[in-house]
């Protein structure tokens, strides 16, 4: 990736803090840099001793061999990957500023030295954030509405279950607790949601562990960490559901 975006060098144990500028959604992707001292225990605090909120960005960088997308980071030109940039846009607030961690952005990427020490203050970033949010990527088949959707049916009326250990089948299973046939819509946006590049990161297990609060991002539908859970939860233990490979993965 190239740039001509200017970074002044940080200080040990400082980071920086995108903050993606409003906008409509069309509009080109502007943002400005914050800077953070160094880490003092508690909370990053800005140049004015205040206690700084911010979110932090999980997500999945994309092939860097896609064409990538210019930005404007304190009106100079940045280039990003195309999920970034679809990530953005779905973060963006019409009418005031979003102050977001978002590596690629904020980390010098041509500075190896710089990226190395950045990698190390990666738990406290994450594990302090005001929330992280999970960005699964763009919705072009419109899945995400169905999948969260199907997933407050399941749990305002199966979750309370303690689990089928002996379903003889599959569809057994499903008639049993009035769930639609596997092959139906509903149970296609689960597939689709679970099957999604995001999930396959080594990454995610330290970012997703250490949130305070967690929300999944797909397309402009947010799913709650706590609905995705307790699905997850409710599939394990119904084995002839989680052994489905079409619907959960390994």
């Amino acid at each position: 990736m190239t740039t001509r975006c200017h970074y002044e060098p940080l200080s040990s144990q400082s980071t920086r803090v995108v903050t993606i500028l409003g906008g409509p959604p069309t509009a080109p992707i502007r943002c400005k840099f914050c800077v953070l001292p160094p880490w003092l225990g508690k909370a990053w605090k800005s140049l004015h001793g205040r206690a700084v909120d911010y979110e932090a960005l999980s997500y999945v960088w994309g092939p860097l061999s896609q064409p990538a997308e210019v930005i404007l980071c304190d009106g100079q030109p940045l280039s990003i990957t195309a999920n970034l940039a679809d990530a953005i846009r779905s973060l963006r607030l019409p009418d005031r500023p979003r102050p977001l961690w978002i590596d690629q952005i904020g980390i010098n990427q041509n500075d190896m030295a710089e990226r190395s020490k950045q990698v190390l203050l990666m738990r406290d970033i994450y594990r302090n954030a005001d929330r992280v949010i999970s960005w699964l990527g763009p919705d072009p088949e419109a899945n995400a509405p169905a999948a969260l959707r199907f997933l407050r049916e399941i749990a305002d009326g199966h979750f309370k279950d303690v689990g089928d250990r002996f379903a003889p089948a599959l569809q057994g299973f499903l008639s049993k607790h009035g769930l639609p046939d596997i092959g139906a819509a509903e149970w296609m946006s689960i597939d689709a949601l679970l099957g999604l590049p995001y999930f396959t990161r080594v990454w995610i297990l330290q970012e997703v562990i250490l949130a305070r609060r967690l929300t999944f991002l797909w397309g402009h539908i947010e799913i709650s960490q706590e609905l995705l859970a307790e699905f997850l939860n409710w599939a394990m233990r119904n084995p002839s559901l989680y052994n489905y490979r079409g619907v959960l993965l390994d």
